[in-house]
C-alpha cells in the first residue's frame, strides 16, 4: 500500500537532493550565459562544457584531495 506519509530512505533522499540541486545549478549556467550573450546556443554550450568537465568543476579550488 502506497500512501503519502511513508519515509523515504535516506540514501535515496541525499540522491534526490543532489540530483535537484545539479539540475538547478546547471539550470542557473544555463540562464546566467543566455542573459549575458544574449542568444541560447550559448547557454547550451555552456551546459555542455560542465558536463563534459563535470570533474573538474566540481572540484573545490585550492584544497588538496587524496586519491
Amino acid at each position: 500500500a502506497t500512501g503519502s506519509n511513508e519515509i523515504i530512505e535516506p540514501v535515496y533522499f541525499y540522491i534526490g537532493i543532489v540530483f535537484g540541486l545539479q539540475g538547478i545549478y546547471v539550470t542557473a549556467l544555463f540562464v546566467t550565459s543566455w542573459l549575458m550573450s544574449g542568444t541560447w546556443l550559448a547557454g547550451m554550450l555552456t551546459v555542455a562544457w560542465f558536463v563534459i568537465n563535470r570533474a573538474a568543476c566540481n572540484l573545490a579550488a585550492g584544497l588538496p584531495y587524496s586519491e
